[in-house]
């Protein structure tokens, strides 16, 4: 089982509104939407050469060397030729970096990016691009879900066995009645999804204690701050946000020295901006 997370976010934004970002179009005429979770960017082609239309939104500066990883989820409304996305960063001396053609898919994908360290990141672009530029009419859709800026991403060392346990749970209210045997069960709706998962600490792993690379209690300190973070294993990739951590020592059959172990509960993410049925997606695309 191998689970990962990504920590100290640097930038997130999850596509809930279009406020703040301005549009360039370069022979796409194209427009910008949000359903309150996701980005739609949708447009027509209108010559046979390189077109495209991109919007871009300013940034809190930001160092690239302090958060080097980019994740951005995206799909496409067709499988191939259209509109494809692609993402970029401007310096504050205006130069464009790290553009990347994203390709297309019709699921749900995600695209982890190594931001080119030594940057001050003032602006990031969101591009519709033709591919093939040839296309000159249709109108295509390319949609994301959200964008996040972060220092890494963390695997979890030695899951336990059993791997990743997902809770769901009512929220059930027993209410009491006077004279009566038994309670009158009432359900007030559906728990958040928690997942949950464990192991242990090994000794002689640099990433132990050794403050060069991310140790776990600086991981799970970090995972206190950000507001949400990309958790991936064997099923679920998912937003979530750490409810839970815990590190505690025990002592082997053996009587061996005590070893460390760790267990994380996360809750599942979701954007109170979002209008539509809870879709906690468990079989996000790679």
């Amino acid at each position: 089982m191998t689970a990962t997370i990504t920590y100290k976010n640097g930038w997130v934004f999850d596509c809930e509104s279009t406020t703040g970002w301005t549009e360039t179009e370069t022979g796409v005429s194209a427009t910008l939407t949000t359903d309150g979770d996701a980005f739609t960017i949708t447009g027509t082609p209108s010559t046979a050469g390189s077109d495209y239309a991109y919007y871009e939104y300013d940034l809190p500066d930001f160092i690239s060397t302090l958060y080097s990883t980019c994740i951005v989820r995206f799909k496409t409304s067709g499988a191939s030729n259209g509109l494809e996305p692609v993402i970029s960063f401007i310096t504050s001396g205006a130069a464009e970096v790290n553009k990347t053609y994203l390709g297309f898919s019709t699921q749900w994908k995600t695209t982890t990016i190594t931001l080119t360290g030594g940057n001050t990141l003032s602006k990031i672009r969101l591009y519709a691009d033709d591919n093939p530029d040839s296309l000159a009419a249709g109108s295509t859709s390319v949609y994301f879900d959200f964008v996040l800026v972060c220092a890494g991403t963390f695997t979890f060392p030695h899951v336990a066995p059993g791997g990743v346990r997902v809770n769901y749970g009512m929220d059930i209210a027993q209410l009491k009645v006077p004279g009566r045997h038994g309670d009158i069960l009432q359900s007030l709706g559906q728990h958040t999804p928690e997942i949950i998962l464990g192991g242990d600490v090994l000794e002689g792993e640099a990433w132990r204690l050794n403050t060069s690379v991310p140790h776990f209690d600086y991981l799970l300190r970090a995972l206190l701050i950000d507001s949400w973070n990309w958790f991936t294993c064997d099923f679920p990739a998912v937003k979530a946000q750490v409810k839970i951590k815990d590190l505690s020592t025990y002592v082997d059959v053996a009587g061996n020295n005590a070893k460390l172990k760790w267990n994380l509960t996360l809750l599942l993410h979701k954007l109170s901006s979002y209008s539509g049925w809870p879709d906690y997606e468990w079989m996000y695309s790679a």
